[in-house]
This record gives structure tokens, sequence and C-alpha cells, in this order.
């Protein structure tokens, strides 16, 4: 029988977790927001809801948009703090969530703080997508699921049922939250029922009812699910293509693991890092390992971490999955943010449980710290790496060069290409919430990868898309001061309409 613990109310942990989720918030956000290409697709849902009209979209979900603009309207803010304060609120109750599923031990205290402090939740908190809203509403559903199987009183599956079916308004990927929970309920009730099938059968109704109804009424009013349905948006495909891009996917999923856990060092050193380290904990520990999997002594393994486990395993093969039936590859760590979250809440665990009874309590506490350590420096990684999308409302930089191009437009709307960095600031601080198609910077990270551009690959990428260039259409250039000092005679030659700073602006010709 499955040991547990119920989900206590009065978790002391939980202050402690908010109070350090507060601070490394603050921390994390001090130079700015993060604005992403998903982000004007969600503000332009809320524009829409100001106008009483329900969005259709074949790629996304209204629910963000429906809280955007009812946050803004509450408080009288503008689209970007809306969202911004959404975001925060939801990783506020995505962290207390995750400490709430817990058994409420004081040895949790670490835990709640390395909750706190994950890259996944602060990064996703910070960056203007849909994720962490998603987030927060799927893991509440998890605690009320969790609290249903202690106490079986109803209005807990029917609450879950319905944060489940909140969680696919929010993000199609919902639909494996909930397929989860279900999984969940048949495997606890199950074993505590002698397999009493018709119990089991009536709670996955009442827990999938709300998402059955929901898909239901958006396939009815969108007219497509998107590309849950497969091909109806994107190229048709073959098996064929399915199988390599399946193929793809899983190993791209394996070295996105390895590199988060390795701290990005090369794929050679990473692998062999890896398996090393597993060698060790088996070797190393073997005794309280197999302790540890003795389940009649075996405090780890509960209820709470059994439901994390087919929710970490279920969402990342219903995320390679969909891609790969798709043909398509995006190895984004918040694709697999459940997986993630997942994980480190049963590895950390685990560490705990091992290092549990060492005999020197200050070797454990060195470990406990290197632990949070290694969070914080994948934290600054991800600072690097985001450099690109990081917007500063408060940037005089930008304010000035976008002041001085509207006085250009004369009242036209700005259409065309500029790169990321000036592309989001146009989009926070332009006044109308609109955005340019992009165009790469010389240096840019791209679905987790660095690309780099010599002097000759970039010159002629803007040579060629001034000369395609549509009369009235404008391509915005941030280049690096080397770039600039190496070409400024190409730069020169290209005929920008007006430079600023480090930035270039060429225009269309009528011809």
């Amino acid at each position: 029988m499955l040991k547990s613990e119920s989900v206590n109310v009065k978790n002391p942990n939980i202050w402690v977790g908010v109070l350090v989720y507060c601070i490394a918030y603050w921390i994390f956000n001090v130079n700015g927001l993060l604005i992403d290409n998903d982000t004007i697709e969600y503000i332009g849902f809320a524009k829409k809801y100001e106008c009483f009209t329900i969005p259709k979209s074949p790629y996304y979900q209204p629910g963000t948009g429906l809280f955007i603009w009812v946050i803004k309207k509450l408080l009288n803010i503008n689209y970007i703090f809306a969202f911004r304060v959404l975001n925060f609120i939801s990783g506020l109750f995505l962290v207390v969530a995750l400490i709430k599923i817990l058994p409420p031990k004081e040895d949790h205290r670490f835990l709640s703080i390395s909750m706190s402090l994950s890259p996944v939740v602060l990064y996703l908190s910070s960056l203007l997508y849909a994720d962490i809203v998603f987030l927060a509403v799927a893991f509440w559903g998890l605690v009320f699921l969790v609290k249903h199987t202690e106490t079986d009183k109803i209005h807990g599956l029917i609450v879950s049922g319905i944060l489940f079916g909140i969680s696919i308004f929010i993000k199609y990927n919902g639909i494996a939250i909930t397929v989860s929970g279900c999984l969940f309920l048949a495997l606890i009730y199950f074993k505590k029922d002698k397999g009493s099938i018709k119990k089991i059968l009536a709670k996955i109704i009442i827990l999938s009812l709300p998402s059955i109804l929901y898909v239901i009424f958006w396939k009815i009013y969108n007219g497509k699910l998107g590309l849950v349905e497969f091909t109806n948006y994107m190229h048709k495909v073959d098996f064929e293509c399915i199988m390599f891009y399946l193929k793809l996917n899983t190993l791209s999923l394996y070295r996105l693991v390895i590199d988060r856990l390795t701290l990005g060092l090369t794929s050679f050193v990473s692998h062999y890092y890896l398996w090393f380290a597993i060698l060790l904990s088996i070797f190393g520990f073997r005794k309280k390992l197999l302790n540890m999997f003795k389940i009649n002594n075996m405090q780890f393994y509960n209820k709470q971490v059994l439901l994390l486990l087919i929710v970490a395993i279920v969402y990342a093969v219903a995320v390679t999955t969909m891609h790969s039936l798709n043909c398509y590859s995006e190895p984004e760590v918040r694709l697999y943010s459940i997986t993630f979250i997942g994980g480190l809440i049963i590895l950390v665990m685990i560490l705990m449980r091992i290092t549990d009874k060492l005999i020197n309590k200050y070797f454990k506490i060195m470990i406990l710290i290197s632990a949070l350590l290694y969070q914080t420096f994948i934290l600054v990684r991800i600072l690097a790496e985001t450099s690109d999308a990081r917007v500063s409302l408060n940037n005089s930089k930008y304010s000035k060069i976008i002041g001085k191009l509207k006085v250009h437009l004369k009242g036209e709307n700005l259409k065309g290409y500029a790169t990321p960095l000036f592309n989001r600031h146009w989009f926070a601080l332009g006044g109308d919430y609109s955005a340019l198609a992009i165009f790469h910077g010389q240096r840019h990270f791209h679905l987790g990868q660095l690309y780099e551009y010599n002097d000759s690959q970039y010159k002629e990428m803007v040579r060629l898309t001034v000369s395609d260039l549509k009369s009235n259409y404008y391509l915005v250039v941030e280049c690096s001061e080397d770039f600039i000092l190496r070409n400024e005679s190409f730069l020169k030659k290209t005929t920008p309409v007006f430079k600023e700073d480090n930035i270039y602006v060429f225009r269309g010709s009528d011809q």
C-alpha cells in the first residue's frame, strides 16, 4: 500500500517559499521584463476581449488573454503591466502548490526554498508567456486531486476536474494533465478498492468531464483544435517523417536534460558526466537506495511523488509526440516545464533521503547548499541566454530612437523587420502593441542554441533584406560596436534612413 500524508493547509514551509520566491523574482527581473514572440499574440487576445469578442486561433488558447484583460480592467493598468502582474501571481501560486503537494515536514523546508528558486519557475514567471499561468492552474488541480485520494470527498475531485479544464483553456498541454490525473486515479483506486471498476470509471468521468466539455466547445467554436489535430495548419506529413522527428525529438529531450544538469558543458562531457553520477550514486549509496525503495519503511515513496512521476512522464511523451506528428522540433525547456519541475522535486527528495543518515551533518548541509548554488548557476546562464529578449520600460536609449522613428513615420504604421531587442522595445514602448517580423542579430539564441554569423554572412543578410524591402517597409538593425567598426563603409553604402547609436534604420524604395 502506498504511504502518504495529507496535504496540510498550515504547512510552515509555505511562508519560507513565498518570501524566497518574491526576493528571487525581484532580483531576476531587476534589469527588465522578458518579452518574446507569443507575448504579442496573448496581448492581442486581451485586446479582442476589450471589444467583448472571444478570440479564435489555430495555435493558441484564449485563457491567458482573458486573465490579462480582467487584471487590466481591475487595476486600471496597461496590457504589459497586467501581464506581469498575472505571471508574478501565477508563479507565487505555483510555488505554494508545489509546497502544499508535499508532506508537511520540517525537513522539506529546503525543498520549499529549492522550488522557490527553481530556474523553470523563475524564468517562466518572468517571461510574458502563458506557461506559468498554465502551470499554476494545473498544479493546483494536482493538489486537489491528492486531497481527494486522502479524504475521498467528491468536492476535491470536482474542483480538480474544473482546474484541469481551465488549464486546457490556457494551453492545449492541459490535455496531458487530465490524462495523467485519470491514470493516477486508476492506479490508486485499483489498489485501494480491490479493482472496483465502476467506482474507478465514475471518478475518471467526473475528473475528465470538464476537460471533455471544453474541448468539444472549442472544437465547435474555433473550428479546429490547432496543432493537437496535427497537419491541419502545417505541411502534410507521412509515417517516415513522423518517425524521423520522433527520434530527433527524443534525442533532443535527452540532450536538453543533460545540458541543464551539467550546466551546458560539451555534449561529450555532459553525457559521461551524467552516467558517472548515476553509477556513483548506485555504487556509493546502494544500501540506502535499496532501503529507500522498500515500501514498508520508506517515507519518500508516497502518492504525491507517484503523481508527479506520472505527470512528468506523460507530459514529456505528449510534447515529444505532438511535435513529431507535426514533423517539428523545438527543444525548449519551457515546453517540458512540468517534466523538469517534477523531476527536480523527485531528485531533491532522493538527495535528502540519501543524506538523511550521514554521520556528519555538516556534510549534508554542504550538499544541500551546493544544490542551491547549482540552481543559481543555471539562473545566471538563463539570464545570459535571454539578454536579447529583456526589455526595460525605462530605457532612455530605445525611447529616444522610437521617438525619432515615429517622427520619421509621420503617422504611418511601422512595417517590416527588426532585430529582437529593438523589436521588443518597440512593442512595449511604441504605444500600440504592434511588432515587426524578426531579423536575427549577428549573435543570437534560438530554440536554446547559440548562433553566430561571420561578417560576410551578416552583411549579405542585410544587403538582401534591404534590396527586397517593399515600399514604406523598414529594416531596423541593432549592430554590435565591433561590427560597426569593421564594416562602417558597408553600412553607409547601404544608405540608412537614419542612424542612432548602434541602430541603423533602412527603408524600402518605391522601385
